[in-house]
Order: C-alpha cells, then sequence, then structure tokens
C-alpha cells in the first residue's frame, strides 16, 4: 500500500468516526432534549448575566493595549520576557493580557502581533499555549468568592494558574532568531468604532461555544453519576461548567476538589480552545497548543496541592 493510499484509508476512517460520532450525538439530544435545554438555558444565563458583562470591556481594552502599549525589547522588562521563553519582548504585552483580562484575550493579542510580524509564527504558536489563561477577576471573585466562599483560595488558585503558564512556557523555550526589527515597537492608531464592532463578534462567539458545551454537559449529567469522572469531563468540555460542577461536589474531599478545579483552569476546556484557534493564523500547530495546555492544567493542579500542602 502507497503512502497516498494509506492517508486516504486513515482519512476515511476518522471522517467515517466523526460521521458516526456526530449522529449519535444528535440521536441523544433527541432523546434528552430536556435535559439539553435546561443546559443551554444554564448557559445562556450565564452568558448574559455574568460572563460577557465582565469580558466585553476587556475585548475592547485588548485593543488599545495592543495599539497603545509599547515594549522596549532591548529594555529590563522586554529583556526577562526573552531570556524567560525564547520569544520577543514586544509579545510581554499577550502574556499580561492573557494573565490580567482572561481568555481569549491573550491569544488575540498574540495573533495580532502575528499578522502584524511583531513575532514569527513560531513564536506564536509557543506563546499562544501559555498566555491563554482564565483572568484574575474569574479566578479569585468567581471561583474563590463565588464558588468556594473563600479570596485566599481564589489567590492560590491564580497562582497556580500563573506558575504554571510560565513553566510551560520556558519549557518549550526555544533559541531565538533576532529579527532586523526595531527594538521600540511602533505604535498603532486605536479605532473606537472597530473596536467596538470586533467585541460584540468576539462576545457573540465566545457565549456561542459556552452555550453549546452547557448544553453538552447537561446530557453528560444525566448519563454519568460518578461524580470524579464527570468533573474530568466537565473540565475538559468547559471550565465555567466545571469550576461549578467540582465546587459543588459532595463527596470530594478538599484536597482533590482543589487539585482539580487547578486542573480545569490550568487546561481551561474545549470550548476555550475552539474559541483560542478561531484566532490562529494560517499553518499554526494546533496539536502543541492541546499538548501545553494539558500540560498546563496537569502543572497547575500540581502546585495547588502544593501551596494548600503548605499553608492550609
Amino acid at each position: 500500500m502507497t503512502v497516498k493510499a494509506s492517508f486516504r484509508q486513515k482519512k476515511s476512517f476518522i471522517d467515517g468516526l466523526l460521521s458516526f460520532f456526530c449522529l449519535t450525538l444528535a440521536v441523544v439530544m433527541v432523546l434528552l432534549g430536556d435535559r439539553l435545554k435546561r443546559g443551554v438555558l444554564e448557559g445562556l444565563n450565564f452568558s448574559l448575566m455574568t460572563l460577557i458583562p465582565t469580558l466585553f470591556p476587556f475585548f475592547i481594552l485588548s485593543d488599545f493595549w495592543s495599539a497603545c502599549f509599547t515594549v522596549k525589547e532591548s529594555g529590563f522588562f522586554g529583556r526577562i520576557f526573552e531570556r524567560l521563553f525564547g520569544i520577543k519582548g514586544c509579545a510581554l504585552s499577550a502574556f499580561l493580557s492573557g494573565l490580567i483580562c482572561g481568555f481569549p484575550i491573550g491569544v488575540k493579542s498574540a495573533s495580532e502581533l502575528c499578522r502584524t510580524n511583531k513575532i514569527s509564527l513560531d513564536e506564536f504558536e509557543r506563546l499562544a499555549g501559555f498566555v491563554n489563561n482564565p483572568s484574575i477577576a474569574f479566578i479569585i471573585s468567581g471561583v474563590g468568592v463565588g464558588i468556594f466562599g473563600d479570596i485566599s483560595l481564589g489567590v492560590f488558585l491564580y497562582i497556580s494558574v500563573v506558575f504554571s503558564s510560565v513553566a510551560v512556557g520556558i519549557f518549550f523555550k526555544k533559541q531565538m532568531t533576532k529579527s532586523n526589527n526595531s527594538n521600540v515597537i511602533s505604535r498603532q492608531s486605536f479605532n473606537l468604532v472597530s473596536s467596538i464592532k470586533n467585541a460584540g463578534t468576539t462576545s457573540i462567539s465566545v457565549m456561542s461555544y459556552i452555550i453549546f458545551f452547557s448544553g453538552i454537559i447537561e446530557i453528560f449529567k444525566s448519563l454519568i453519576e460518578n461524580e470524579y469522572i464527570l468533573s474530568l469531563i466537565s473540565s475538559l468540555l468547559e471550565v465555567s461548567s466545571a469550576t461549578r460542577l467540582i465546587g459543588n461536589g459532595a463527596n470530594f474531599a478538599p484536597y482533590i476538589r482543589y487539585a482539580l478545579t487547578a486542573f480545569a483552569l490550568g487546561f481551561s476546556g474545549l470550548s476555550v480552545h475552539l474559541q483560542a484557534l478561531s484566532f490562529f493564523p494560517d499553518g499554526a500547530s494546533r496539536r502543541k497548543y492541546f499538548l501545553m495546555k494539558l500540560i498546563q492544567g496537569m502543572l497547575s493542579a500540581l502546585f495547588m496541592a502544593i501551596l494548600v500542602a503548605i499553608f492550609q
């Protein structure tokens, strides 16, 4: 069998498997329509009442940040960033956007840097894998206070996500090739009208993913009774639903609940990743991105377990 024939056979098998999965999912959706509706309504309510009001201003802020925030690559913070991650110092803005404003703003900012040739495609691939993180407000206020009723726990969760993000970025570091660009990244014009339109489009996209996966998770709830399996599946699919489910888990020991929550936050879920992939430039590796996020999820759980063991 030739390589071409083998590739066609493999592609045909994958297409058939996906078709079978979609057909099965459609049947389950019909049979469990009430549960699906309940999940969709929960996702819609969460998106409209909590997530979008929080994120919408940051979507506009990210455009302003990208347009007006300048970084001297030869400056102190630029040099530190380059030495840590092997990525040009101008990408520090995307890293900070991801840690402060949350997903998908970090990847959106990284994509803009790649589109304007400020970083290479390889640098974007590595940058995207560790800048797509939950916002500080979501982790500390939404999860720490809102779910667990403990602001210090929210701080620990945020620290674990930051540490795991930095660790993954360092682990995938490569020797940086110096470019001919100037050391100071030039400012771009900021268009408020365009930013508002882009923020609205991005908000609808984010809300659509959350609503879809909330419905899917509700279906899994009706099929799976084991809380551990259900929490793991939710963590792989949608982070906000996962954190609520883990926080309400009656049979979890506290340290397991915290570690699972940290994994969910570090990995961030398929819903977030699909949003991030919509910003990927042509040719960027999706496989590397998923590998980096999976490693970050596991490291986040490990760091959280260490923090809890030390301070609680």
